[in-house]
């Protein structure tokens, strides 16, 4: 029997990308995760550390939009001193790789969020990110909340 060499080699390449793919995948889920347990934990080193250390890092969070690494921080400072708690639906983040480095993940998250002592406020958003792969890990680029409808 003879074997098409080519052929083979291809099937195995793409087997291996699908693999790399996969690997990506989970790796872009988990470090989502740990943005989001951040958040909640109020851990500004850890969220810090996730964020690209760049000027062209974007956060939009309603009518607050922050440019650049240093910005954003000290808007979480600020947020972090009040109630600020993210739920998600429970589900994994909706990932979509954009080549080998980039990708995009997409989760509806339930806001609760208010002055240390008082009156806090739910709101329903999508939170969109842009992770880049950076020194092996992958690091936030920019983060777009937007508002769903109320149910």
């Amino acid at each position: 029997m003879k074997y098409n060499t080519f052929g083979i080699s291809m099937l195995l390449v793409a087997a291996s990308t699908g693999l790399a793919r996969a690997d990506s995948v989970a790796d872009v889920t988990a470090a989502a995760t740990a943005y989001f347990n951040a958040q909640n934990a109020h851990d500004l080193a850890t969220v810090s550390a996730m964020l690209v250390p760049s000027e062209d890092l974007l956060v939009v969070r309603g009518p607050a939009v922050s440019w650049g690494r240093d910005a954003a921080i000290k808007q979480y400072e600020a947020i972090y001193k009040g109630v600020w708690k993210l739920e998600t639906d429970g589900k994994p983040p909706k990932v979509v790789m954009v080549g080998e480095s980039a990708a995009e993940t997409f989760v509806p998250v339930t806001f609760t969020v208010g002055p240390k002592e008082g009156q806090t406020k739910q709101f329903t958003m999508n939170v969109t990110q842009v992770w880049v792969k950076t020194d092996g890990k992958w690091l936030t680029q920019s983060i777009l909340a937007t508002p769903l409808p109320q149910q």
